[in-house]
């Protein structure tokens, strides 16, 4: 799934299946060309812990694409943040992805 960034910074809502593990790519085609990806999990109720357990690997960057780390080990029935900052001619960019953890495809 690819999403555009836009002013800022919600770049998408999408269900993850319990057990899946997924990584997204975000386009920041209107941006310009990214560097220096990353990005970080947090649980909707707590926006202050990282849930470093649930990343694997690090974001890369193709042309002006970000695919971000994995994302694995969600609980069934729970919103997620996943934000991602990078840089864009000097300047920090920020987006994120509120991800729900559901047994279906879809969000209701």
């Amino acid at each position: 799934m690819t999403v555009p960034v836009s002013d800022i910074h919600k770049v998408g809502e999408v269900a993850q299946r319990t057990g899946v593990v997924r990584a997204y790519a975000i386009d920041v085609s209107n941006r310009g060309t990214p560097t220096s990806p990353s990005n970080t999990l947090y649980a909707h109720t707590d926006f202050t812990t990282n849930l470093t357990g649930n990343i694997s690997g690090s974001p890369s960057v193709s042309s002006q694409t970000i695919t971000t780390s994995l994302i694995t080990g969600l609980t069934g029935g729970l919103w997620y943040r996943l934000e991602v900052s990078f840089t864009v001619s000097g300047n920090t960019e920020e987006a994120y992805i509120d991800i729900y953890c559901t047994d279906t495809e879809t969000v209701s």
